[in-house]
């Protein structure tokens, strides 16, 4: 009963997203007037400026184009994912832990009205995405969560203390301060979705990127390439959530 209705919550998030991959595009290009690298406390004390990069609601059929461009620029990434049992997309999500990626929970159904039904809902939703990836993959999660919408649509609807009850179910919860709005609307191109990322992350040290690797986000495996070599080529390094010196915990209400 409870995979029949994660199945209902699943179609309903779809067409609450708009689902539908528009037609594959080309690599983002560069912008003729590059941003200027962001210039945050790192940067100023002569330290190498941080940026994580993270995708939410995957795994979907792009993921593995992702992971081929991560190897290929030896970037890590932090994966926010939820339960998809399409048989052909189970590998994923031992691919992601064996290639140096980091698991994070996104919940079961990232569906907004189960999810935020109440904090026993919350609860369930990650505990059963736990539990569903072990036995799927053979990895358990990091104990890093995002909340669906983040965390502001968290604190809309359970209350302003939620993140600390994440906190002290032992989860770190992790927002983002940059994004290529790849999932913002149907027909957001790659180049859309590179100038974003660069224009959002100026001033900021660290960077925490949001992308999606979700069939809704066709263009951001396109978009990739050019937003590493971007990065890369103004100094930044890539860290993982996981790292020692990672955020402790970041959401957009504090920052």
């Amino acid at each position: 009963m409870r995979r029949i209705l994660r199945r209902l919550y699943w179609v309903l998030g779809l067409v609450v997203f708009l689902c539908g991959c528009a037609n594959p595009g080309t690599d983002a290009e560069t912008s003729e007037t590059e941003l200027e690298p962001a210039k945050g406390a790192n940067a100023e004390a002569g330290e190498k400026p941080k940026v994580y990069l993270t995708f939410d609601d995957g795994p979907c059929e792009s993921t593995a184009q992702i992971l081929d461009i991560l190897k290929e620029y030896q970037v890590p990434a932090a994966f926010f994912v939820i339960a998809r049992e399409e048989e052909e997309l189970l590998p994923l999500y031992q691919r992601i832990v064996e290639e140096g990626h980091v698991l994070a929970n996104h919940t079961a159904s990232h569906v907004y009205e189960h999810v935020y039904a109440d904090f026993d809902s919350l609860k369930e939703e990650i505990e059963e995405l736990e539990s569903y990836v072990e036995q799927v993959s053979g990895y358990a999660p990091e104990k890093i969560f995002r909340f669906p919408g983040g965390s502001t649509r968290g604190e809309k609807n359970l209350g302003s203390g939620v993140t600390e009850k994440l906190i002290s179910w032992g989860y770190r919860v992790i927002d983002w301060n940059c994004s290529g709005d790849d999932a913002i609307r149907k027909g957001v191109t790659a180049q859309e979705i590179y100038e974003s990322t660069i224009k959002t992350a100026q001033g900021k040290d660290p960077v925490i990127i949001l992308l999606h690797s979700a069939s809704y986000a066709p263009q951001t495996v396109n978009a990739l390439p050019s937003i590493l070599s971007y990065f890369q080529e103004n100094g930044y390094v890539f860290g993982s959530l996981t790292d020692d010196d990672a955020p402790e915990n970041w959401w957009l209400g504090s920052h």
